[in-house]
C-alpha cells in the first residue's frame, strides 16, 4: 500500500481492515478523511495546517486500553481536513494541543498536575542555536 495520499478523499472505514485498525508511516497531504470514525493519535503523529471544520476530541488518562478506533502512529497530516471523526489522545498530547480552534473538546481537560516533567510539552523543542558561544577558557601555561 502507498506510503504518501496526495489531494484524495480517505473513507476511514474502507482505508483499514477491521481485523488490523491500525495505520503506520503513512502521509497526507491535501486529503479529505471522513469517518465516522474514532481516530487515536497513538505515537508521533504531526498535524499542520488543518483546514476548517470541527473535529471532537476525547482527552485519554491512560489509565485504560483503547480500543473502539484506528490507531494512528507515526503518520503526517498537512492540509488535510477531518470529517465526522473523534480525535482520542493521550495526556501528554493534550495539553501540547489543547487550545486548537478546530478541535471541539467534549472530555473534560485533564488538570496540568498530573503530569509528570517528562509528559509536560517542551515549548522550545531546540534550543542549542540561542545559546551564547562558548569562551574559551583561559588556561595557565
Amino acid at each position: 500500500m502507498a506510503r504518501v495520499f496526495e489531494g484524495k478523499r480517505i473513507y476511514l472505514n474502507d482505508f483499514v481492515l477491521p481485523s488490523q485498525p491500525r495505520v503506520v508511516g503513512k502521509t497526507f497531504v491535501d486529503c479529505e478523511i471522513v469517518g465516522p470514525a474514532n481516530m487515536y493519535f497513538e505515537l508521533d503523529n504531526s498535524v499542520d495546517d488543518v483546514q476548517p471544520g470541527l473535529v471532537d476530541a476525547v482527552s485519554l488518562s491512560g489509565e485504560r486500553q483503547f480500543y473502539n478506533g484506528i490507531l494512528f502512529r507515526n503518520c503526517k497530516f498537512r492540509g488535510c481536513t477531518f470529517h465526522r471523526v473523534t480525535l482520542f489522545l493521550e495526556l501528554k498530547e493534550v495539553l501540547r494541543i489543547e487550545n486548537l480552534n478546530w478541535l471541539n473538546w467534549i472530555s473534560p481537560m485533564p488538570p496540568a498536575d498530573l503530569l509528570t516533567d517528562q509528559d509536560k510539552p517542551s515549548l522550545i523543542e531546540d534550543q542549542s542555536d540561542q545559546l551564547p558561544p562558548e569562551t574559551e577558557e583561559e588556561t595557565p601555561h
